[in-house]
């Protein structure tokens, strides 16, 4: 093309480094036998400069994540120890194995030590969760994926925690609703954290509904809970599903938590190539539709189809 172009790098001589962008053309009247070369040069330092920090930046970020991530497994460890045995011994305490207390109040406060511990272990898991996704070391087993057998599971999880709260959940499937290849433990835990927050924020004698079905469409595999609960304010809506945002009143006990569950449930399902949309209204209720792509649909092979 007759056009060359290169980047040197010189030194001024009051101190500091120059960077230079030449690009030198023959003229075209020339190009047989290059009597005619222009030469253009720019000094582009600045660019150069602006490069140079991004990627010192960038690499610095890198090294944080990866301390940060260091940090948390080495941690897990040491706090999960001392964990395990004050969520033992404070619900052997709470239960009177041993014989009764001579103060009730002492089993009380055995209950809100075994409380707490759970709270702060599932706060440590969560983080733990969050941060290997992060890092991109989340592993994942993909499975071909009953609906019917996903949804049965998770609400035998959360039946106790329905009994207490006094909500009712129906279930929906389509009756055509195809298996689907993912990761069986990673859409446990979406699923599980979306009951989870839709029964602590649903009144008592209201509604849940939790639904599947393939789009016409797109061919999508579609899983929903929508329910009636309070709802999330419109000034949170946008920013529910960042790390520990929540939407309830900290001070409540029904609605503790650690503020991760839809920020995890969100990325696992990224991870799976798919997409969460919320929508919600205050005092009519929250949907999240959980949407993942048509080619996660499992083919059924000829076998199968014939029996």
């Amino acid at each position: 093309s007759g056009v060359y172009l290169n980047e040197t790098i010189s030194r001024r001589r009051q101190g500091g480094q120059v960077y230079t962008r030449v690009m030198s053309a023959i003229v075209p009247e020339h190009r047989d036998d290059w009597k005619r070369v222009l030469t253009t040069l720019v000094d582009v330092s600045d660019r150069k400069r602006a490069e140079i920090e991004l990627y010192s930046a960038k690499e610095a970020a890198d090294r944080s994540n990866k301390a940060k991530s260091q940090f948390l497994a080495s941690m897990s460890h040491e706090l999960r120890t001392p964990l395990n045995a004050i969520i033992g011994f404070s619900d052997i305490m709470r239960q009177e194995m041993f014989g009764p207390f001579g103060e009730t109040r002492y089993r009380d406060y055995a209950g809100d030590i075994y409380d707490s511990g759970l709270h702060l272990l599932q706060l440590i898991n969560d983080m733990l969760d969050l941060s290997r996704i992060e890092a991109g070391k989340y592993d994942m087993r993909e499975e071909r994926l009953s609906v019917p057998d996903l949804f049965d599971w998770v609400l035998n999880m959360i039946e106790p925690q329905v009994i207490t709260s006094g909500v009712e959940i129906s279930q929906s499937i389509c009756p055509d609703m195809p298996f689907f290849n993912a990761d069986l433990r990673a859409m446990r835990q979406i699923l599980l954290n979306l009951l989870s927050n839709a029964v602590k924020f649903t009144p008592r004698g209201m509604g849940i509904e939790l639904s599947a079905f393939q789009d016409a469409e797109t061919g999508e595999i579609v899983l929903r809970v929508a329910d009636k609960g309070r709802g999330i304010p419109a000034r949170l809506l946008s920013k529910i599903t960042d790390p520990f945002v929540q939407a309830g009143d900290p001070m409540s006990a029904r609605e503790t938590g650690t503020g991760l569950g839809l920020s995890i449930s969100k990325s696992l399902v990224l991870l799976h190539g798919g997409k969460m949309l919320l929508t919600s209204t205050e005092h009519v209720g929250t949907t999240v539709t959980i949407r993942l792509p048509a080619d996660r649909v499992a083919v059924v092979k000829s076998r199968e189809s014939a029996e």
